[in-house]
């Protein structure tokens, strides 16, 4: 095992567990500063962590794991949130948000697929 995928597991590991520990102090606070902090470190430890593995194994690319992220928290939280009442912006604001994830989730399953793509060819 490369060493290199161990240091990645770890930034990842770290950074996500940091990064929701002030996720949550945020949201218990009603600390919105707080909980983007948050978000950025979580995000920030993912992006450093498969960077690093992309130099050591070049299916795994940044371009594919972010937008996929950003695409299901967007669907998720965002279409959850508004299902349950908890927004009181128009539905117009929340459709955008919604096409926006849903564009992230496309680009990164695009993205995904033209790597699967690429591995199979070349195992051929």
């Amino acid at each position: 095992m490369n060493i290199q995928y161990i240091k990645a597991g770890a930034i990842i590991f770290v950074g996500g567990v940091n990064g929701a520990a002030l996720l949550v102090r945020g949201e218990m606070d009603d600390a919105p500063g707080l909980c983007l902090i948050g978000l950025t470190v979580g995000v920030g430890a993912l992006y450093w962590g498969v960077r690093i593995m992309s130099k050591v194994n070049k299916y795994i690319q940044p371009t594919i794991v972010l937008p996929l992220l950003f695409g299901t928290a967007g669907v998720v939280c965002i279409a959850g949130y508004f299902i349950g009442g908890v927004y009181n912006e128009p539905p117009a604001m929340i459709f955008w948000v919604l096409i926006l994830s849903i564009a992230f989730l496309t680009f990164g399953g695009m993205q995904l697929r033209q790597v699967i793509k690429k591995r199979c060819e070349g195992n051929k």
